[in-house]
Parts: C-alpha cells; structure tokens; sequence
C-alpha cells in the first residue's frame, strides 16, 4: 500500500487584516488513505541457440518488455477499474462534464473542451492537458470552415498541438468520442517499484536450453477527494448536444 494525505473539514482562511489586530485562522483536517499498489508483469521465453545464433536478440527482447510494461501501465493509469488486479484509473477518479452554464451556437469539439477548461478554471484548478484519441485529435485538426479554411491553425504539429491552452496529448487508450482534461498537478502517480528486466531459469528452462525474461513494475494512481473536479471526462457527443441546449450533461 502507499499511503496518502488529503485535505478535509477546511475551516477559516485568508483575510484583509487592519493594523494591529489579529490575523486570519486558517485550518482543515489531515485524512490519512491506503491505495494498493498494483503489479504489472510480461515474461518472454527464448532458447539459448536463439540468443547465440541472432544479434542483439537479447536487446530485442528488452525492448520488447518494456513496451509492453509500459503499454499496459498506460492503459491502466488511464481505464483500470481499481478492482482485483487493476490499478483505479483517471476513468474511476473523474468527474464527468457540466457546461457551468456556458452556450455554443454549433458546438463542436473544440468549443466542448474550451467550456471544459473554463469549468475547471473556474473551480480553482489549472487545466494542464487533455487526452484524446489520435482519431478525434485528426479531426479536430482537419477541421475547415464552410469557405474551407482551416479553424485550427495550418502546420499544427502533433508533438505542439493545443487546444484552449492546453496540451493534446494523443492516446489510443482513449475510446473515440471521448476526452479526459486534467491538472497533471493533482494526479499522483506512485512508482513502488520501478521497472525491471531480470533473466533466469523457470521450471525446466535449464534442461530444454531455454532462458526466462521477466519484467515488472508496481505502481498505483491517486487523486485526493478535494481535487476530484481536477479530473474530467468528457463525451464529444453529450456535451455538444449540452452545449447546444444550454443544459449540463
């Protein structure tokens, strides 16, 4: 378990103070919360022949590992369910859209996470970037007005894409038609154990000219009840449809 501290029950706070008087009590409650780390692993078998006989099939397999390390890390930081053996993804900590009460005349994506931003600039955090699927990224990207000019600027590179401020971070983990705005700045990620490759024998690997590669790393994902709003998930089409009619999905 990794344990983490969050603000609660806040009283008092900042205030103007005239001249020798006393100055403003602020105070809230330390909540003390366990999240368990959670393990992800990948093991490759591969003959001791096959590493003799294929240059750098050793760094080949490596590689291999920590992608899918890495992968599967990414996908659980992003959608794991926090039960059994997943790690409580930002689709379990987010909050889902509301307008604030904004307006759009033909919504569209954009406008979404621009109202987005706002909300959440409004609710005291600092909106940091916005994951997307590369599939809405393009077409947000590709966007024209009816006299064909691009409503994005032209030549917006991938790696420099942002949207209302905020950075666009392309994910394939994130299903087409979807989006998560967060400040980075409240979501804690928590590496118990980074990651390693280490190589041995396993069951009857000795006998057969084989030899193991295992990878592995423990980490967990957080994010403090007081900085729930810090996380958002948007869904294009709800939110356009909330846009356009002036309600909050």
């Amino acid at each position: 378990f990794v344990v983490c501290f969050e603000q609660a029950n806040p009283d008092g706070g900042a205030g103007m103070t005239a001249e020798g008087t006393a100055k403003n009590q602020a105070d809230f409650d330390w909540v003390e919360r366990t999240i368990e780390v959670k393990k992800v692993t990948a093991f490759i078998k591969v003959t001791t022949e096959a590493l003799e006989d294929i240059e750098e099939a050793e760094a080949d397999i490596r590689q291999e590992l920590i992608e899918l390390i890495e992968l599967k890390l990414d996908e659980q930081l992003l959608s794991g369910d926090g039960n059994t053996n997943n790690i409580k993804g930002l689709a379990t900590w987010a909050t889902s859209f509301t307008t604030g009460g904004i307006t759009a005349t033909s919504a569209n994506e954009s406008d979404v996470i621009r109202t987005a931003v706002a909300v959440m600039v409004n609710n005291n955090f600092q909106p940091s970037h916005v994951l997307i699927s590369p599939l809405d990224a393009g077409v947000i990207d590709m966007e024209k007005g009816n006299d064909g000019h691009y409503v994005m600027p032209p030549f917006n590179t991938r790696d420099g894409m942002r949207l209302s401020g905020v950075q666009v971070v392309e994910n394939p983990g994130v299903t087409q038609g979807s989006a998560y705005l967060i400040d980075a700045s409240k979501v804690k990620v928590r590496i118990r154990k980074d990651l390693t490759v280490s190589v041995g024998y396993d069951q009857d690997d000795f006998t057969k000219n084989r030899v193991t590669f295992l990878a592995e790393m423990r980490a967990c994902e957080f994010v403090a009840n007081n900085h729930q709003k810090a996380v958002v998930k948007i869904d294009f089409a709800t939110a356009i449809a909330a846009l356009t009619n002036g309600a909050s999905s």
